[in-house]
């Protein structure tokens, strides 16, 4: 009898030992999976679903919907071992977006949209079937947030244009800009006046102050403006007043700039006098002469507008017969125009100056 107790009492043990080991390998592998369990959010309705199988688990499942992401809960009882996992999941990076704009259109082109970020939470399992009760913590790992998309292409500007005036090399001046300088780029010389320091009286402009031109009034067809002086200067040595511009802002008296003006004809304008004894010579300064006998030609003035033309090999345009060292005229050394008075009272407009060609 005793031996068949020691019998029993083995089995028993052995079958009591048996059924401990599965119960304990189906705790690790509900546990494993529980841990390793990953849930989508989108695949999970709202609220809390719970199921029970045969083998008397329960799964009671929880998703609810966070800022900026979802958070998803589960909780699994399984013979007394409780075990629980979440997870979270950030929220999509935003698309990026760009705006282009062009002259006749704007359109916006959204970027894609980033990929969201998933963090696991910390596991805790306790084993209560045993003698010892054990704790275990696991740390999920962090993914990263998503980025957000890259924003469309920017369109091309508008197509950029700029206009502006011919350059015309033949313009000297036509005054409607309305100051003492002539035509730019091309010249850049000043207008003046000037008189014998011997001699007294009044010119307008001043001799050494600007020289600007006036309002016509009436204007002279789609003309505005034009270059006047007037005034009395008598007493003078040598000479009486000037009008006059160096076609370069450059040089000094003695060695002065020329322009290259033998690619031309001659030298238009158009003049009248509101003085009738006015007398005036056209002076053509070239850089060859060096005794101040410049080649001028006489202009006989009217009260009303003329055009006066004035070629280089015109007969009239001379140097003075006092001229101690004569030369040829060369339009290639040209450099200054001066309107020299002849007469002690005098007037003078002047307007449209240029070089023309035949």
């Amino acid at each position: 009898m005793a031996r068949r107790k020691v019998w029993a009492r083995t089995d028993y043990q052995e079958t009591m030992s048996f059924r401990l080991k599965q119960g304990l390998i189906a705790v690790v592998t509900l546990c494993t999976l529980a841990a390793c369990n990953t849930y989508t959010p989108d695949l999970l309705e709202s609220g809390d679903a719970e199921s029970t199988d045969d083998g008397g688990e329960t799964s009671d499942a929880t998703l609810t919907t966070g800022s900026g992401g979802s958070t998803g809960n589960l909780t699994t009882t399984i013979n007394s071992t409780t075990s629980t996992n979440s997870s979270t999941s950030g929220g999509d990076g935003g698309g990026g977006s760009d705006t282009t704009s062009s002259p006749s259109e704007t359109s916006t082109d959204g970027g894609g949209t980033g990929g969201g970020s998933s963090t696991g939470s910390s596991n805790t399992d306790t084993d209560t079937t045993s003698t010892t009760t054990t704790a275990s913590t696991d740390t999920g790992g962090s993914g990263g947030g998503g980025t957000g998309g890259s924003g469309g292409s920017g369109g091309s500007g508008g197509a950029t244009s700029t206009t502006s005036n011919p350059v015309n090399p033949l313009l000297i001046d036509d005054f409607e800009d309305g100051d003492s300088q002539l035509e730019t780029p091309t010249y850049s010389g000043y207008w003046f006046t000037a008189v014998d320091d011997t001699g007294t009286g009044e010119v307008l402009p001043a001799p050494g102050g600007d020289c600007e031109p006036e309002d016509l009034d009436p204007p002279r067809d789609d003309s505005d403006r034009a270059m006047h002086v007037s005034g009395t200067w008598n007493d003078g040595a040598v000479w009486i007043a000037a009008l006059g511009f160096p076609l370069k802002n450059g040089g000094t008296e003695e060695d002065p700039e020329p322009v290259d003006a033998s690619v031309y004809d001659g030298v238009t304008f158009y003049a009248k006098t509101d003085e009738e004894d006015t007398q005036v010579r056209l002076e053509v300064m070239i850089t060859d002469v060096k005794d101040n006998a410049h080649f001028a030609i006489d202009i006989d003035l009217s009260s009303t507008w003329e055009l006066y033309t004035v070629t280089w090999d015109d007969p009239r345009l001379i140097q003075p017969a006092w001229t101690t060292a004569p030369v040829d005229f060369e339009a290639a050394h040209l450099y200054k125009f001066q309107f020299q008075f002849e007469s002690e009272t005098f007037d003078l407009w002047v307007d449209d100056i240029s070089f023309f060609e035949l």
